[in-house]
């Protein structure tokens, strides 16, 4: 390949792939089901009149954490996040038309309900993606600072040596 680069599909890559995939389909699951939450707080567990988005914020605020924790890299996160907001938005639209997969249930144009689902949802998706990359960006230090911690020193050696003679 001249002045291309070429990209091996390794098993590695592929594990890596496979990992921003599942932490981006939990992060869309509890986006999703929160932006429901927000659209539909009546129908939703547990069932209120108002939404509370701190309740929401704060369960975000730890998922970013974990996410953040178990993430490879900065880029890796941000990827995550971004795709779990767009799954999650998507999964809220899906949820709210959902009793129309019943035949016995007809809602004319149903797709036009995503943008009722996204206006009312994007309080919370502004939200979501603020305290995920807050949680995330903590997560992701506190991780790398406990590996710094449990990594074994190159000048262990050398004073194992010097105590020795």
């Amino acid at each position: 390949m001249a002045g291309g680069v070429a990209l091996k599909f390794t098993r590695e890559n592929a594990i890596k792939i496979l990992k921003i995939i599942a932490l981006s389909a939990a992060i869309g699951v509890a986006v999703g089901y929160f932006s429901f939450y927000v659209t539909m707080p009546s129908v939703s567990v547990p069932t209120t009149k108002n939404p509370s988005l701190l309740l929401a914020g704060a369960i975000l605020l730890l998922l970013g954490l974990i996410v953040g924790a178990l993430s490879d890299s900065l880029e890796t996160l941000a990827v995550e996040i971004l795709l779990g907001i767009v799954e999650g938005a998507l999964l809220g639209y899906i949820l709210f038309i959902s009793p129309t997969f019943s035949p016995e249930i007809e809602i004319p144009f149903a797709e036009e309900y995503i943008f009722f689902t996204l206006r009312s949802a994007l309080p919370l998706l502004i939200l979501g993606g603020a305290v995920l990359f807050v949680g995330g960006f903590f997560g992701t230090y506190a991780s790398e600072h406990m590996a710094v911690r449990s990594a074994k020193s190159p000048f262990a050696e050398d004073a194992v040596r010097a105590s020795k003679r």
